[in-house]
């Protein structure tokens, strides 16, 4: 009985292969726009990994060499990994390949931690051509194409070539010395100290989370939002065909009770169609969409047709606006779809633009400053100050504590009085002098994050660390930051912070000498390449690496729109078929194809005068 059952169900749609087709396309869009954006988000948060990278926000520990000293011996490398220490060598310095000087950086694919991210382009046969003198070499496509036996791979920092770092030891001239080790974030227990092994070498611990991390939570959110409201988009498709199937077939299921077909059982079978129908559309959809990486409306409509209806004049414009009436409910999912899709893409759309906006403007703030330096210790970074003064046009401080303001866990930063942060520091709220006030020790500045946390007003009293207590001068934008952050004059820094470490500077140059004080600061002074910062450079390649999901986007508006016209589309044909017999006997009193053809057009016209 199964068997006949089935048969009898199926085959309705051998008679109605439109609609099988409908439903099948809407369910396989539905999850392809769904599976895409999934796969969006994926792709997006490895370019966000990239970004940081570029900007110098990368996770892992890792030692440097004594201060004063500027390479690690090898010898401390391989005491460390015989005594049990997973660390990882690192080389990093510049040097001329066919004529261009770039940053060579060495890497050894074998001992790098996963979160390095370069393992993966030396795995299985390609590791003995990346270890293998000359050695496979990989850099940013626009880099690769100025060199020769250079690979382009997406990713990679411009100006840098990586290779095995044993290679790079050879072409920097660095031979038995490191620039840095990589420490794995799991260690063995039981490890002997530090200092009993290599002593000398510093732990350097990045700060816990990172800016741009925070920043994009809010986009991923809004993104799978998206996605679930595309696949709802897709389910108004399949919710039509299934309901008009449901309704076309009811003199079957009353055929097939009459045959003693118990109602259980039919029920049974209705739902094995249906499954079997999802499973295949869901897996097409899955693969497309991988591949790719409003609900008063019939209310609303029924009461302007009723209006029209009301002052229409002449007996076809009547009949026109009733039938109109009549067809709303087979109509009024697809509709429903089609202003979800616009909604969906309104939202989206805007989402996009003010995320850009967003980021730009975070780059703005972040990376106001031509260059950024910092020294491997107090000693360098004095001495680079010293050898910065004649060269640059400003040398603005980098420097913080961390401590508690008003109680809350924070940070304090000193600033210094100059024109970069008056004319690009966006306040939200500011006394009228507030950069004055800022600079002679009399306020302070908090982040907004920390004044909404704290309930600050204007004026009220902050308590920053080491006792120090100023009023509340402005509010300024931090996005991306969750905790509490103050900024204080350098001097009152100085003054109330006088052990600070003073490593990180942000430099004001000329318009187009940033890349050869960069040059400069590895070449002639020896600053260590990846303390180094380019602004130009690092903002270029970050929003590169932000447009590629904010294209998609554009094709996932597209698709949504496609869906709900898709399914506009499935429930005017369908109702045209059922339609047949409403329209024979107004087309047997004389009405031509044409005429009715453009009687809903005229019909409507008259009667919304």
């Amino acid at each position: 009985m199964d068997r006949v059952v089935l048969s009898a169900l199926l085959g309705h749609w051998r008679v109605h292969p439109l609609q099988l087709a409908m439903l099948l396309v809407g369910l396989a869009l539905a999850t392809a726009l769904f599976t895409g954006v999934q796969a969006i988000n994926s792709e997006a948060r490895a370019s966000y990994a990239q970004a940081e990278a570029v900007l110098g926000q990368d996770r892992l520990d890792r030692l440097l060499p004594a201060e004063g000293t500027a390479a690690i011996a090898q010898a401390d490398y391989i005491a460390l990994r015989r005594a049990g220490w997973l660390v990882s060598p690192v080389v990093e310095a510049r040097a001329t390949l066919d004529g261009v000087r770039v940053t060579v950086l060495g890497v050894d694919p074998l001992t790098a931690p996963p979160q390095a991210g370069v393992a993966g382009l030396a795995q299985g046969d390609a590791l003995a051509g990346f270890i293998t003198p000359p050695g496979d070499r990989f850099a940013a496509p626009e880099t690769a194409a100025r060199l020769a036996g250079v690979q382009g791979v997406e990713g990679l920092p411009p100006g840098t070539v990586l290779m095995d770092v044993g290679i790079a030891q050879a072409l920097a001239g660095m031979d038995g010395r490191l620039t840095r080790l990589l420490v794995w974030p799991e260690q063995p227990a039981g490890l002997p100290a530090l200092d009993a092994v290599a002593p000398g070498l510093r732990l350097e611990t990045p700060e816990a989370a990172g800016d741009l991390g925070r920043l994009t939570d809010s986009f991923h959110l809004n993104l799978t939002a998206f996605g679930f409201l595309a696949f709802a988009v897709g389910l108004f498709i399949v919710n039509a065909a299934v309901g008009l199937a449901f309704e076309q077939r009811r003199g079957m299921f009353r055929t097939l009770r009459a045959l003693g077909v118990p109602a259980g059982r039919l029920t049974g079978a209705l739902m094995a169609e249906l499954v079997v129908l999802a499973l295949v559309a869901g897996a097409v959809g899955v693969v497309l969409g991988y591949a790719l990486a409003a609900l008063v409306l019939p209310v609303l409509l029924t009461g302007v047709l009723l209006a029209a209806q009301n002052r229409a004049r002449g007996v076809l414009a009547q009949w026109f606006l009733a039938d109109t009436r009549q067809q709303l409910p087979g109509l009024s999912l697809a509709l429903m779809a089609l202003m979800l899709a616009l909604a969906t893409n309104v939202g989206v759309g805007t989402m996009v633009s003010s995320f850009r906006l967003t980021f730009t403007g975070w780059l703005d703030q972040r990376l106001a400053a031509e260059v950024y330096v910092s020294g491997r210790d107090a000693t360098e970074a004095a001495a680079l100050r010293d050898w910065l003064a004649p060269r640059v046009d400003a040398i603005l401080p980098i420097w913080n504590v961390e401590g508690a303001i008003n109680g809350a866990p924070g940070a304090v930063y000193g600033v210094k009085d100059h024109a970069t942060y008056r004319d690009h520091w966006p306040l939200l709220q500011a006394e009228p002098d507030v950069w004055d006030r800022l600079a002679d020790g009399t306020g302070v500045l908090v982040n907004e994050q920390g004044a909404r946390r704290l309930g600050l007003g204007l004026g009220d009293p902050v308590a920053l660390p080491g006792g120090l207590t100023r009023p509340l001068a402005g509010v300024y934008s931090d996005y991306g930051n969750p905790q509490a952050q103050a900024m204080v004059g350098l001097d009152l820094f100085l003054a109330t912070y006088p052990d600070a470490p003073r490593l990180a500077h942000a430099v004001r140059v000329a318009p187009g000498r940033a890349a050869d004080l960069v040059t400069a600061l590895v070449d002639d002074f020896g600053a260590a390449p990846d303390r180094v910062t380019d602004q130009a450079q690092a903002k270029a390649f970050s929003l590169q690496v932000f447009e590629r999901t904010f294209a998609v986007t554009a094709a996932l508006n597209i698709l949504t729109l496609g869906v709900a016209a898709v399914a506009l589309l499935a429930s005017l044909v369908t109702l045209a078929g059922l339609r047949i017999g409403q329209l024979a006997p107004v087309w047997a009193l004389g009405l031509t194809r044409g005429r009715l053809a453009t009687t809903g057009h005229t019909s409507a016209a008259k009667a919304v005068k």
